[in-house]
């Protein structure tokens, strides 16, 4: 057999029909396969691979369009694509954006939380260049650290002797003076 295959193929291999298939390919642009110069679908054992991991998914309860986008985006994690890459492939009028302070610590803040609730044993990390930057928000890193199951945080922490015995920075001595503040359940 040939590396590529039609449709028909395709459906023989997967179960899903080429009605089905076509459908799939309008609504989400899955599966794409390639087309050739008198426009017929031509798919390879990767798109069996792509449409037989939507068929799990389905079955695990995930609805059509998540499965579909799920297997896209993991797809293109392992050829490499970048966020950058995506966003242009998928938004090509889209222009960069200069974010300021506010919104990035907004922004960081929302994912943080998002990934605490969602979660079952969350990791937080956290670096900042000084310790006194970390200082600024230990509010906030208290609260991670009481929802998260461990958070660290990295700082030149100098010497590491604060006044305040819970905010002293666990771990050994690094040569850079680097040490850790961490937190764990």
């Amino acid at each position: 057999m040939t590396d590529d295959f039609s449709i028909g193929a395709l459906a023989d291999r997967t179960g899903v029909t080429p009605n089905v298939l076509r459908t799939w390919e309008n609504r989400f642009g899955f599966p794409a396969g390639s087309r050739t110069a008198s426009g017929h679908r031509r798919f390879t054992e990767a798109d069996v691979l792509l449409v037989n991991e939507v068929l799990a998914a389905r079955e695990r309860g995930v609805p059509l369009p998540l499965a579909v986008d799920a297997v896209l985006q993991r797809a293109r994690q392992e050829r490499g694509e970048s966020v950058h890459a995506t966003l242009v492939r998928e938004f090509p009028d889209l222009r960069p954006q200069r974010l300021g302070k506010a919104t990035l610590l907004a922004a960081s803040h929302a994912i943080e939380d998002e990934c605490l609730a969602r979660a079952d044993r969350s990791v937080v990390l956290g670096t900042f260049q000084e310790g006194q930057e970390y200082a600024q928000s230990r509010h906030r890193w208290d609260e991670l650290a009481r929802t998260a199951t461990w958070s660290v945080v990295l700082a030149d922490f100098d010497d590491g002797r604060e006044s305040d015995p819970g905010a002293r920075p666990l771990g050994a001595s690094w040569p850079t003076g680097l040490r850790c503040a961490g937190s764990g359940r």
